[in-house]
């Protein structure tokens, strides 16, 4: 039932029906309840700012009837909260000592040289064929994925990136009022004719541990299924800033990615927030990038071209059990 709801969502010619994929933006309380945070520490709300995100008393997050634990909260980020995750993964979070698919690939390392990816697909305006920019397809940080063993070693490691280490235990917190180690993460990046087969996160030696699941760019639509490939998956809309946090009997549903769409709400070229933020100590500290830099439009301006044409998906798990008691 899974593969049969795939294939139909991702086909081209004719092209898929849109109708039934669930919108938790509109549609009624027959599929989705009300989910209320978990949070209650003052000290850390505050600490929104931080990361580009909204304080939590503005975040609108529900859970799906169907898949007891699957949190979805829809796009609690600033416009250049926005940006700024965006360009990290586009820019930093692809770059050494981060594994991608480029660095397995001898052809293309000899192509960038003293380069990084970005350099080269900054200066181009579309993603045509041949372009460097369709190149990048994954990028592992922290513990690194094994795509063939499905196997986490502690000899395949790098440093994870602080901030969004930060992030992540700040949304699981403020969410399910639980602790939360960021240990591995995915950089997942989808042009417009991407897909991401149907799987199960299992690789980890924690599943009981939330997945974090993080969407900017274009629209996704996103298949949610059961324990087997045998039942029937929900498909769900996920646009730019959406928050999936897979908990519960969701962490270890079937999901997958058959199709993108072109979104209706480019929250990241609008500037009206811009002069909110500025950059604190963190983003100076650990980032190339900066709240403060993605203000910048003519600094933006690649970043901008790159996102109006892709979709960039950021998983973040825990990896190992940890005592939170000590």
């Amino acid at each position: 039932m899974f593969k049969d709801k795939f294939k139909y969502y991702k086909k081209k010619v004719p092209p898929s029906s849109l109708q039934n994929i669930l919108n938790v933006r509109t549609d009624n309380n027959d599929i989705i309840s009300k989910f209320h945070l978990r949070g209650r520490n003052e000290a850390l709300v505050d600490e929104h700012a931080n990361f580009g995100l909204q304080h939590p008393s503005l975040w609108k997050a529900v859970e799906l009837k169907n898949h007891p634990g699957l949190i979805f909260i829809v796009n609690p980020f600033t416009n250049n909260g926005q940006r700024y995750w965006i360009a990290r993964s586009v820019a930093d979070y692809s770059t050494k000592p981060n594994l991608t698919n480029i660095s397995q690939l001898p052809d293309l390392c000899n192509l960038l040289g003293d380069k990084s990816w970005w350099d080269l697909a900054s200066c181009e305006v579309n993603h045509d064929k041949n372009s460097i920019s369709r190149k990048m397809r994954w990028a592992t940080m922290g513990y690194h994925h094994n795509w063939d063993t499905k196997v986490y070693s502690e000899e395949a490691k790098s440093p994870f990136p602080a901030d969004l280490d930060k992030m992540s235990r700040y949304i699981v917190k403020i969410a399910l009022n639980v602790d939360f180690v960021p240990e591995a993460a995915i950089v997942n990046f989808y042009l417009m004719d991407s897909f991401l087969s149907g799987h199960v996160d299992r690789s980890e030696l924690n599943t009981s541990a939330p997945l974090v699941s993080l969407s900017f760019g274009q629209t996704a639509v996103f298949l949610l299924g059961g324990e087997t490939i045998t039942t029937e998956p929900d498909a769900i809309l996920l646009e730019s800033g959406d928050i999936i946090l897979m908990t519960g009997k969701s962490r270890l549903q079937y999901h997958g990615v058959p199709k993108i769409i072109p979104t209706e709400m480019e929250n990241w070229n609008d500037f009206s927030d811009a002069d909110s933020y500025s950059a604190d100590e963190l983003t100076e500290k650990f980032n190339h990038i900066t709240l403060s830099r993605v203000e910048n439009r003519a600094f933006w301006a690649s970043f901008a071209r790159y996102i109006g044409q892709a979709r960039v998906n950021l998983n973040v798990r825990q990896v190992n059990y940890h005592d939170f008691t000590t």
